[in-house]
């Protein structure tokens, strides 16, 4: 099935975020991290194709299971809102983040 695709300001601000705090002590790490990102990213058809493969956020009251997340580089979440004509791709947070972060995306407007 097709989808619109979907990259929220949100996630795009959070992705700036990381790479902004990275370059602090390593340059080179930080722009790692956004090779790695844009990857990843450019790999959306696997996620569009089967996103039932990818397991619900547990962090808040998730019943339809529409909020959904794929590890990157081990400590990254890559959050994402699977809806029928869409996928949005909502937050992109670190797994030490507590459950106030989570919620933050549930209640965000995308654009």
């Amino acid at each position: 099935m097709k989808r619109e695709k979907v990259i929220s300001k949100d996630f795009r601000n959070q992705a700036k975020e990381i790479y902004d705090y990275i370059a602090q002590n390593s340059p080179q790490n930080a722009e790692k991290f956004m090779i790695e990102l844009f990857n990843e990213i450019n790999e959306i058809n696997k996620i569009e194709k089967h996103p039932e493969s990818y397991p619900p956020l547990t962090n808040f009251d998730n019943f339809t299971q529409r909020y959904k997340f794929k590890i990157f580089m081990k400590s990254f979440r890559i959050v994402f809102k699977v809806l029928k004509e869409m996928l949005i791709f909502v937050g992109l947070l670190h797994t030490s983040q507590g459950n106030k972060a989570y919620k933050k995306i549930r209640k965000a407007k995308y654009d």
